[in-house]
Parts: C-alpha cells; structure tokens; sequence
C-alpha cells in the first residue's frame, strides 16, 4: 500500500477506520500507518480511526461517526443560526457511551 493510492482512495472520505483500509486494500500494515501517523501524513482521532490532516472535515459528522451519537443543542442553535451565541465547542450527546475524546 503507497500513501498516494491511499490518499487518492481515501481523500473524500471524512474520517477512515482500519475496516475501510482492509476493504480497500485486504490487509492493513499497522507499521506503515505508524509511521505515517509520526510524519504527520494522517491523524489519529481515535483508535482505529484516522483523518487526513489537510482535509476540512465536518465536526457534525465526525461527531456522529466516533460516538454514535447526537451533537448537543447549543451547538444545533449555533449552527443554524438560531441564538446569537457562537458556540465553538461541539458536545457530542450519546445514552450508551461514556466516553470523553478530545482533539
């Protein structure tokens, strides 16, 4: 596996799990993704789960697809522009999870 073909597989995609790697490719090489992670070429968000670092990604999503989950209301107000408040801070709200991830 090349970082190219990873990149260019990979480059629309918002967040990549390692079941998505094997799918692609059939096989993942855990030392390569090791040593791309310590260049800086991905970003761990959480285990198995990277982004690419020059990729604008949507938090709303990201946040749906770590957890599960709901975003919490302020952040839902904010983001429709509903209350004049700008909350930068996505809460990411789940009945199953109890969990605490911050990037």
């Amino acid at each position: 596996m090349k970082y190219l073909d990873f990149l260019n597989t990979f480059r629309g995609f918002n967040s990549i799990s390692l079941q998505e790697i094997k799918n692609v490719f059939g096989s993942v090489n855990y030392a390569q993704l090791t040593n791309w992670r310590k260049s800086g070429l991905i970003k761990p968000v959480k285990r198995s789960i990277f982004v690419l670092p020059e990729q604008k990604m949507d938090i709303n999503l990201l946040a749906n697809e770590l957890n599960y989950s709901y975003i919490s209301l302020e952040y839902a107000l904010s983001y429709y522009q509903m209350i004049p408040d700008i909350v930068r801070v996505a809460t990411s709200v789940s009945k199953n999870r109890h969990e605490k991830i911050n990037n």
